[in-house]
């Protein structure tokens, strides 16, 4: 089984400059997932996939109770 990739590895295996998978992590088109504020990214294979074929992965379709700081209004 293959583990999570690298922002770099992900590129590497897709064929993209590291700037171009960075942006699509950054805007949220691409799924993935940071351990820490500012952290390295990490992309599960199956989301560099979706992503590579223009599809939404099942990350995607999940809803998560996350809210962007900028998103939140103030009280």
């Amino acid at each position: 089984m293959i583990g999570d990739l690298t922002a770099d590895q992900a590129a590497a295996a897709s064929g993209r400059h590291p700037d171009t998978i960075r942006r699509a992590l950054a805007d949220g088109s691409l799924h993935g997932k940071q351990r820490t504020r500012k952290g390295r990214w990490l992309v599960e294979p199956a989301c560099l996939a979706a992503w590579e074929s223009g599809e939404a992965c099942a990350h995607h379709e999940q809803k998560s109770n996350v809210v962007p700081f900028r998103d939140r209004s103030a009280s």
